[in-house]
Parts: structure tokens; C-alpha cells; sequence
């Protein structure tokens, strides 16, 4: 859904100028300030600045989203039409719990 943000940049970078494509990492920088910036009564305003962390917090937001990306990628190549049922047995129900005074 946040990628539909970035459709319009790489449009204009196509029929425009390449200049566009300078959106696709301000978008990237705003969304890890964003991230950052929410746990700034934790860790500090000054985290914000530290050049280590603001690449960590941007590599692993792009991390989080090419896992979400190949999962969608993946339920969408490998679904069933018709899932076949669990050859599995059901799990009995756990027994009742003892009354006080049992051994």
C-alpha cells in the first residue's frame, strides 16, 4: 500500500526526467525518520542524526518489506484451488484439571 505512493515518481522518471527517481530514497529517508522518530522518548532526538542507526532502521524496514513482498509472491504462486483436508488426526482434549487433595 506504500509502495502505490512511489507508482507516480517512477512514471515521471520514465516519460519526464530521471530527476523523479530522487522521491523513491526521500521516501525511504521519511519513512525511517518516521520509525525513529517514534521512539524518540526511549532513545533520544539525537538518534535521529546518528548515521549508524538511521541505516540499520532503513535496511531493515526494505528487509521487512522484500519478506512481505516474496511471502504475497509466494501465497499467490503456490496456492491450491482445492486444498486438500488434514490427513492428520484431531487432537484429543486435554484432560480436566485435578481438584485440590489429588496425588
Amino acid at each position: 500500500r506504500l509502495y502505490v505512493a512511489l507508482v507516480p515518481f517512477v512514471v515521471l522518471a520514465a516519460v519526464h526526467s530521471r530527476w523523479w527517481l530522487l522521491g523513491l530514497p526521500l521516501w525511504l529517508a521519511a519513512r525511517t525518520a518516521k520509525r525513529i522518530l517514534a521512539h524518540r522518548f526511549e532513545f533520544g532526538v539525537g538518534t535521529l542524526f546518528n548515521p549508524v542507526i538511521f541505516f540499520g532502521v532503513a535496511g531493515l524496514i526494505l528487509l521487512i518489506d522484500l519478506a512481505t513482498f516474496v511471502g504475497w509472491i509466494q501465497a499467490i504462486l503456490f496456492r491450491q484451488a482445492d486444498p486438500q483436508p488434514s490427513t492428520t488426526p484431531a487432537a484429543e482434549p486435554a484432560a480436566p484439571p485435578r481438584q485440590g487433595g489429588e496425588f
